[in-house]
């Protein structure tokens, strides 16, 4: 009812061009709320939980094998011990269990974008709801453009959202533990400029993975208009089977074994581009040196490497007139 009652205000052919695209973005939220945010804030729920268990079980263990032995004494005098280098590698270690922390959101993200691609033009045909979004004043661009950006807009930053209380609640936790340990937690684990770094980091993956995943999406987004049943199968058989495909014809015309390149650019593509953070991850330990394997993936060398590459932009090109087919054939295609 959200849904329809926000989508029903939009504005005539006098009103604002923006007002209607967000409203249709309001409309996405609303109907698909459940994945695209829910999800995202259960995943975060529990893992706190098995955090706080975790915790229950150490101690209930430190109970069983330290005895009376005071650990505040011993934390305290181990923290006080460590020197820059040491800092530096705790530090480190921070950072890396803070990327561990959001790479369950990051899953949960991709399955939601995944699913959501394939599903959303295809549903809407098949309960015939079409018939009346089209007969409401938005076109079929801003329509399809709306469920684009919910796919590499809204999703990713409602994810990183989740991800960021998920930090938050996690420092607080060992924050808790600590203190009934005896240590001070506010200089080793409450660091601004770390958390700052985590989070602009992870923030600046979005719209560079947005011109990466454009042409993997519109092709999920162009299966889920044409086929008339099982979305998911067209929408991924097909790319493998042209992966084959051209694996055997170059094979048959080097008589070498073939290339990567196709199940790279093209299948591979297809296959991650739902989800952030992560680009091109079947090779995701190559690249600028570094000893964090977490934040490498998502390095600024990595952001950089992805924008420049002329695989992006020519993606991308393919990506519109993919978006553009499309959107001409839910201009005219209906399963009546």
């Amino acid at each position: 009812m959200n849904a329809l009652a926000t989508v029903s205000r939009l504005p005539g052919g006098a009103g604002s061009t923006l007002s209607t695209f967000v409203a249709l973005l309001r409309r996405e939220y609303w109907e698909h709320r459940g994945g695209l945010w829910s999800a995202q804030v259960w995943t975060a729920a529990v893992l706190l939980g098995l955090v706080v268990l975790s915790m229950l079980v150490g101690e209930a263990f430190r109970m069983n094998l330290v005895g009376n032995v005071d650990v505040r004494t011993l934390g305290m005098l181990a923290l006080k011990e460590l020197g820059p280098a040491e800092m530096a590698q705790f530090r480190q270690g921070l950072e890396i269990g803070l990327w561990g922390l959001g790479l369950i959101n990051q899953m949960v993200l991709y399955f939601v974008v995944l699913f959501y691609c394939i599903n959303t033009l295809y549903e809407e045909r098949k309960d015939r709801s079409i018939l009346f979004w089209k007969s409401l004043p938005a076109t079929d661009t801003m329509t399809v453009l709306s469920k684009l950006a919910t796919a590499v807009l809204v999703a990713p930053f409602l994810a990183i959202f989740a991800t960021m209380l998920l930090h938050v609640g996690f420092l607080v936790l060992v924050s808790l533990y600590a203190a009934l340990h005896g240590v001070n937690p506010l200089p080793f684990l409450w660091q601004p400029a770390l958390l700052g770094k985590v989070w602009l980091q992870m923030l600046a993956t979005v719209p560079v993975h947005m011109l990466w995943a454009i042409p993997g999406l519109a092709w999920l987004l162009l299966a889920s208009s044409w086929s008339k049943r099982v979305p998911f199968v067209w929408a991924l058989l097909i790319p493998c089977l042209a992966g084959v495909v051209y694996g055997f014809v170059e094979t048959a015309s080097r008589l070498s074994t073939p290339g990567s390149w196709f199940w790279e650019h093209i299948v591979g593509r297809i296959f991650s581009s739902p989800g952030s953070m992560l680009f091109r991850p079947w090779n995701w330990r190559e690249g600028p040196g570094t000893d964090n394997p977490f934040a490498q993936a998502v390095s600024w060398d990595r952001m950089h490497a992805v924008l420049v590459a002329p695989e992006t932009w020519i993606g991308l090109v393919v990506g519109v007139i993919l978006l553009a087919a499309a959107i001409w054939l839910r201009r005219f295609r209906d399963d009546s």
